[in-house]
């Protein structure tokens, strides 16, 4: 029996080996067609690989990058937003969302953020909210056993360096706290991205409501709720309307 689960076991991992080898050599396929200008072969290929079990932010990234070169914006930002989930931090990815992002409010006449806001965002996209956590937890753990050896030192010198170190741990704390949260806030966030070309905004859930407004592709907005074809979706702002369940895609 045990002879029987070990060689179980050997073939599972196999299979596993070789589903992400397949799945390693499309995107390699993709990445080659996309610098040979293919772009919707780019595309065809990274979606099957993405099927095929890779989810990471390069994926994604390179995905929404084909899509982009493709024509298609809607789609481009999907991706793009969804590796931004896996690698908030990545430069060329955050100087795409802000692009689109600038180009959304600008079709809105939303007005530019403020300094303090845009600070808190710049602290929220240092990373995803689980290395934030990582950091939190160890700077928690940190403070605590500095803590401890700083009640136990008896020399003065030796306590004044332990007092200086906690100092660091308690900003580092606070820190990764206001990181966590507001990163954490967004990740549960109800998300999703225009994929149509423009998209009105009703005042209800159906054509015969007035357009309220208009979205561009790629526009991220929150999906509040959805039923018989329509989605309730909101703007950070506070810009509240209905879509046609089509025009969005959950990200």
């Amino acid at each position: 029996m045990k002879k029987f689960l070990t060689i179980l076991a050997l073939m599972i991992l196999a299979r596993a080996a070789c589903a992400g080898e397949a799945a390693a050599a499309l995107y390699d396929q993709g990445n080659a067609a996309f610098r040979a200008g293919s772009f919707q072969p780019a595309v065809a290929l990274y979606e099957k690989a993405a099927a095929a079990g890779i989810n990471n932010s390069d994926l994604y990234y390179n995905l929404g990058n084909a899509y982009y070169k493709a024509g298609d914006r809607g789609r481009a930002a999907l991706y793009w937003q969804r590796a931004e989930k896996l690698n908030p931090n990545a430069p060329d990815l955050r100087a795409n969302l802000e692009l689109l992002e600038k180009q959304v409010s600008e079709s809105l006449a939303i007005p530019e953020k403020k300094m303090p806001t845009d600070f808190l965002r710049r602290l929220r996209d240092l990373g995803p909210a689980k290395k934030w956590g990582m950091v939190l937890s160890v700077s928690i753990w940190g403070f605590w056993v500095l803590l401890f050896l700083f009640l136990m030192a008896r020399r003065r010198p030796v306590r004044r360096v332990l007092l200086l170190f906690n100092i660091i741990f308690i900003l580092i704390m606070i820190f990764a706290g206001f990181g966590f949260g507001f990163r954490y806030s967004r990740e549960l966030e109800p998300a999703g991205v225009v994929v149509a070309q423009t998209v009105s905004v009703r005042s209800g859930p159906g054509e015969s409501f007035n357009s309220q407004f208009e979205l561009p592709a790629g526009a991220r907005i929150l999906i509040r709720e959805c039923g018989n074809g329509y989605c309730k979706i909101e703007l950070p702002p506070g810009m509240v309307g209905w879509v046609d369940e089509k025009t969005v895609v959950k990200i």
